[in-house]
């Protein structure tokens, strides 16, 4: 077997070593470059999306609670509404009792 052979060793050694110098020259000077690249270019639009997230997130919370402000300022204005109709109400029906004893 010709793998084998002893002299040839020093060939095979030499020809594996040159294949991975040059595949390890070609991977540092064209193809790293441009895989660094990538990931800077995807870590910059990731901190470009969480900084969009974040001022939705606020924005989001503000409305929240400015939503809340005027649900809570409509459910008292709500009440007193409330409050005087019962009151105009009772006077109403005090006013209709006396019209209805006075005309037995």
């Amino acid at each position: 077997m010709p793998q084998l052979d002893i002299t040839t060793y020093f060939t095979q050694v030499f020809y594996s070593v040159l294949v991975f110098l040059v595949f390890y020259i070609i991977s540092l000077r064209y193809i790293l470059p441009g895989v660094l690249r990538v990931i800077k270019t995807r870590k910059v639009k990731t901190s470009l999306v969480n900084l969009d997230a974040n001022s939705l997130l606020k924005e989001e919370r503000s409305f929240i609670e400015n939503y809340n402000k005027s649900l809570g300022a409509s459910y008292s204005m709500i009440k007193k509404y409330i409050a005087v109709t019962e009151s105009k109400n009772s006077l109403t029906e005090q006013y209709l009792l006396k019209i209805k004893t006075k005309l037995i």
